[in-house]
Formats: structure tokens, sequence, C-alpha cells
């Protein structure tokens, strides 16, 4: 290499250094942030008109605001549909179930009892946070519910236990 080849590439090399260390304007959207607590679950018993309502409420959910929650009701398991030919036809349905706000939402199933099972009822309530623009389930939540039913004269719940669903379960 000649003198003038050598001070020729001296005097690039400050150019390319500036050209790899200039900023550039290209931003990365980062993914929204999801997250969705553990439901509480209670059931009045005060209140005739409401006999069975099984109320589950999240507070704490982080989500953008177009993102959607909806509960469905399922088995034990909390995989497969409730069957309510394994509790003589006790029906176990979605009654309501609403966002309050930005970040908390209220999931109500009713289980009627006019069907006059007496025993244990068992089933799940399936709480999903969707992304709004694919419906894909970003997080969900999922409590398992037992009632005991006991006929003497007059309708008693006799029992409510709830149970957090510890496991990985079938995205539908």
């Amino acid at each position: 290499m000649n003198f003038l080849t050598a001070a020729l590439l001296l005097a690039t090399i400050p150019s390319v250094i500036a050209q790899a260390s200039a900023p550039t304007n290209t931003w990365t959207r980062l993914p929204p942030s999801y997250f969705l607590p553990s439901p509480n679950c209670t059931i009045d018993v005060t209140d005739g008109t409401s006999f069975g309502d099984v109320t589950c409420t999240i507070n704490g959910i982080i989500s953008p605001e177009d993102a959607i929650v909806s509960m469905a009701i399922k088995a034990y398991g909390c995989v497969s549909d409730y069957d309510s030919t394994l509790f003589d036809d006790t029906a176990v349905t979605a009654k309501t179930s609403q966002a309050i706000g930005l970040n908390t939402f209220e999931a109500v199933a009713n289980v009627d009892p006019s069907s006059g099972y007496e025993g244990e009822v068992a089933f799940c309530v399936r709480i999903d946070l969707k992304d709004a623009t694919s419906s894909e389930t970003m997080m969900y939540r999922s409590e398992k519910i037992k009632l005991t039913f006991r006929y003497d004269g007059y309708f008693e719940v006799k029992g409510f236990q709830t149970t957090e669903f510890d496991g990985i379960g079938q995205l539908q």
C-alpha cells in the first residue's frame, strides 16, 4: 500500500464511523401489556331472588382500552363445556358479564336449583382477556365452583367452595 492509498483510507474512516453511530429514526412498537388477576367469587344467599348466583369479580385488569373481556361456564376441569346431565339437569348459565370501567370485570353465573337436584354441583367460571384486533386470548383465569344443595321443606345452599384453577387449559 502506497502513501496515497493509506491517506485516502484514513480520510474515509471518520465518515464511516459517523454513519455507523448516527441515530436511526426507526421505532419498534412493543406489544401491549395484558394482566388478568385471579377472580374473587362469592355467593349471596340473603337475597331470595338471586339464589344460586355466583358473582366473580376481577379487579386490577391491565390491557389496552379495546381489549375484550368475556366469560364462559365450563365443566369442573375448566376445559370442556359444562354438562347439566351430570347434575340431574341443573342448569348453570352465564347470567351477566360486564366491564366496570377499564380495570374491573364482573361475571355472574346462575345455578338454577329448580331441577330439584340435591347434592353437589361442580363447574368452572372461565374469564378470557382477548386482543380486540385478532380475538386471540392473551390471558385467562378460571375458578372452580362447588355448590351443595339441600332441600328440607325450604331451599338452602349447604356449602360453597371455590378453588383457583391451577394448570394449563385448552384454548378454544
